[in-house]
């Protein structure tokens, strides 16, 4: 092999590594299935804002059966999957159960909603703890909607009461967010899902050309966009409206008290799509030790007060490389049915977290666990069981200080038995003098 052919070849290893590098944890590879395949123009600015990260898109419409592109022999060849199909009963070849099932695989997923509704969009999101209203229903504020608008019904809305989580929707954004379509309630108790957008007080989800009898959703729990992060760190964006992601609502302008001369939501949906796909607040945890205080070895089992020490890396992903994580909210816990010790783990900086500990007088089979569970962030689970047994005979004390009062007094009696003794053999009694 000659120089040139060593340097090409070294040149391709290199450019290799990088684009490994800069991959993003989950993939790159996106499905996009709509309803009417115009919707690449009508739509564009937002497709291409994902081109631009890097992001390799495909276009199905809903209607055309193709399964088999998408998923075979318990493989999916998509990593990302993008639902603009509000009126569709299957996508591409897929019920919502084949959906559900991509998520539970790891997948993530963006479903978008609007005024009508399918009943296989509802079902996903069903299963994720969102209620769609019924179909025909908008939401409607009369006080926080566009005003160069000239529709009577108030049900373009101007909103900007999204989560304040830098993580989700990045920076602050400078205008409202327009939003035409269809309410959603969620369940807040949740620890899994959350509002990533909603409502004003005065906002209600309903059909504006029907009387009012009862609200599926109204105030501050009107749920206009919501996320949900799966136990398995897959992440779903739910959206009530097409249109917020339609090039006319990126470059509209927003009349509310204020006048924007163009909307929030093109930063807005970049950012919610960027933390879908795990480009932000995706975490790993890696070189996870323990072991006893000066040494490197994890031994077999611990005794009960050994001094241990335990370790654990923790990186984020910042759209390019892993760099270390710092957060003052990382625990370990000690196990045994309960926790025995809950202690923060104090972190270099660098993305080490570790902490020395004395494990306590209680022997049994107890569990490390690292249980890192907050808004926006990817969750880490971590457990491993370890034994910890009582002291050898041989490792205890010989002499113990709580036991020297029994000590004094074996030690008393035995001094009294010998003087008792000793007078007893050498004292004579005296003898009667004879008469």
């Amino acid at each position: 092999m000659n120089s040139k052919s060593i340097f090409l070849f070294s040149l391709f290893i290199s450019f290799f590594i990088v684009g490994l590098h800069s991959q993003s944890p989950t993939g790159k590879r996106v499905l996009v299935i709509v309803d009417d395949l115009s919707l690449q123009s009508s739509h564009s600015q937002y497709f291409d804002l994902l081109k631009e990260q890097g992001y390799s898109l495909e276009f199905l419409a809903a209607d055309k059966a193709n399964a088999n592109k998408i998923h075979k022999y318990g493989e999916w060849f998509y990593d990302n999957l993008i639902l603009f199909a509000p009126h569709a009963e299957e996508f591409a070849g897929l019920d919502a159960e084949k959906v559900l099932e991509f998520v539970d695989q790891g997948g993530n997923l963006i479903v978008v909603g609007d005024s009508e509704l399918s009943d296989a969009v509802k079902t996903i999101g069903s299963d994720c703890n969102v209620e769609f209203d019924h179909a025909g229903a908008f939401v409607i504020d009369h006080q926080d909607y566009n005003r160069t608008e000239g529709e009577k019904h108030h049900t373009l809305v101007a909103s900007s009461n999204y989560v304040q989580d830098k993580i989700v929707v990045g920076s602050k954004l400078n205008s409202p967010v327009l939003f035409r379509g269809i309410g959603m309630d969620i369940q807040e108790e949740s620890p899994l899902l959350f509002s990533v957008l909603s409502g004003s007080s005065f906002s209600y989800s309903h059909s504006p050309s029907s009387a009012i009898k009862s609200l599926h959703v109204a105030g501050k729990k009107t749920s206009l966009v919501a996320a949900l992060q799966a136990r398995n760190n897959a992440r779903v964006l739910f959206s009530g409206s097409l249109d917020l992601f339609s090039n006319s609502f990126f470059s509209s302008p927003v009349q509310t008290k204020k006048r924007f001369e163009s909307s929030g939501n093109k930063e807005f949906a970049r950012a919610v799509t960027l933390w879908t796909f795990q480009e932000r607040g995706a975490l790993r945890a890696t070189n996870v030790t323990h072991h006893l205080v000066g040494e490197s070895e994890a031994p077999a089992m611990y005794t009960v007060k050994d001094n241990i020490h335990y370790s654990v890396e923790i990186e984020e992903w910042n759209g390019k490389n892993w760099i270390p994580f710092e957060s003052d909210n990382v625990q370990l816990e000690f196990i045994m049915l309960d926790p025995y010790l809950r202690l923060p783990l104090k972190h270099n900086k660098k993305g080490t977290y570790s902490l020395d500990f004395v494990a306590p007088d209680i022997y049994g089979v107890f569990t490390f666990q690292v249980q890192f569970h907050q808004k926006g962030y990817s969750f880490i689970n971590l457990a491993k069981q370890v034994p910890v047994r009582p002291y050898r005979h041989t490792q205890f004390e010989r002499f113990i200080p709580s036991a020297f009062p029994y000590y004094a007094s074996a030690f008393s009696m035995l001094f009294g038995l010998f003087v008792f003794s000793w007078a007893f053999l050498y004292s004579a009694e005296d003898k009667p003098r004879s008469s």
